[in-house]
């Protein structure tokens, strides 16, 4: 909430009227990227009670301009196949999808496989940046992570790398393609890089 700024609860309705949302907060987001967005716009969730409201105005390209802190109806699902690493940009994209995902509420599952497993291995990703408008790899990893994100990594992937379970971060599993079929067979849309 901006300085001086206070928050303002949702009204009680009368008999006859319906409830009305008021905004408890609001955030100028300015011109940031899609990454350093989701990391402002979670921080920013943090600071409000459920069932207050966000309002966020962005300069972005997603052209944003009020969000409202609201779970969704029904949870979706997102398997994201990410085989880019640390060689290519549209790592950055993978993981800045899935952190929107993420905090979007859907339940999300982001399969490693080929170079992507190399983003996982413990102290890989604290230095990379691979756009310097985004945050490092390391925050939106864990940040998809805090956000209930789940990581899988192809078996035979990390084991011509020499990864073992015990080579990853907390919260990246060493699981095959049956684990993330399961997600496609129960409905999971599916992004692949």
């Amino acid at each position: 909430m901006a300085t001086g700024e206070q928050a303002v609860r949702p009204r009680s309705p009368g008999a006859d009227q319906k409830p009305t949302l008021e905004i408890a907060s609001k955030w100028e987001a300015g011109e940031t990227g899609c990454g350093v967005l989701i990391v402002g716009l979670k921080r920013e969730i943090r600071r409000i009670q459920a069932g207050e409201l966000l309002q966020v105005t962005a300069l972005d390209a997603v052209n944003m301009t009020t969000l409202e802190n609201r779970k969704m109806a029904e949870q979706k699902k997102l398997v994201i196949v990410n085989s880019r690493g640390f060689d290519d940009e549209r790592s950055s994209v993978a993981w800045s999808i899935a952190n929107t995902a993420a905090a979007s509420d859907m339940d999300v599952t982001v399969f490693l496989v080929a170079a992507g497993v190399d983003w996982v291995r413990k102290g890989a990703a604290d230095v990379a940046r691979l756009n310097p408008f985004d945050p490092t790899m390391s925050d939106m990893i864990g940040s998809f992570l805090e956000n209930g994100g789940r990581i899988l990594v192809c078996p035979p992937c990390a084991k011509v790398r020499g990864y073992s379970e015990e080579s990853l971060i907390e919260g990246a599993t060493v699981a095959g393609a049956p684990v993330m079929l399961e997600e496609i067979n129960a409905g999971a849309a599916t992004l692949s890089f």
